[in-house]
């Protein structure tokens, strides 16, 4: 892998499940690291679900190694610098570590699931924990 290709700058987050008073589980993200890293989208699909059209993109996000991360965490990739800035939050289905060294680089297989309005959602997010997902 060439080091050029990393030039997307990937917000890590970690998921953090906690009980309210009311005893309801609420479910937020803690942010981790901030890396760069490569984004590939491999296939996407489109599909109606509650009188709603969907997409589902799945995209391999290629980081330096770390550990613990797991299908709980999420990739926030910043795809748009002007004023309101864009965000696209990745799902991590599954981390692959390098077949061939282990430790030195890390695939997170991600999906990005998109709504009708989406968009306008994410534009209008403004702190670590409001990047357009409804959470």
């Amino acid at each position: 892998m060439k080091l050029g290709s990393m030039r997307h700058r990937i917000l890590l987050q970690r998921r953090v499940d906690h009980v309210n008073a009311d005893g309801e589980t609420m479910i937020a993200y803690a942010d981790v690291a901030t890396v760069w890293g490569e984004v590939s989208p491999l296939s996407g699909r489109e599909y109606i679900t509650a009188k709603q059209v969907a997409a589902e993109v799945t995209t391999r996000i290629r980081i330096r190694h770390r550990h613990g991360i797991d299908a709980t965490w999420r990739a926030i990739v910043q795809t748009q610098f002007s004023s309101p800035a864009a965000f696209d939050v990745y799902d991590v289905v599954a981390p692959l570590a390098d077949p061939v060294v282990n430790t030195r680089w890390l695939t997170l297989l991600c999906v990005r699931r998109d709504a009708e309005g989406y968009r306008s959602q994410a534009q209008a997010g403004g702190t670590s924990n409001s990047h357009g997902d409804g959470e």
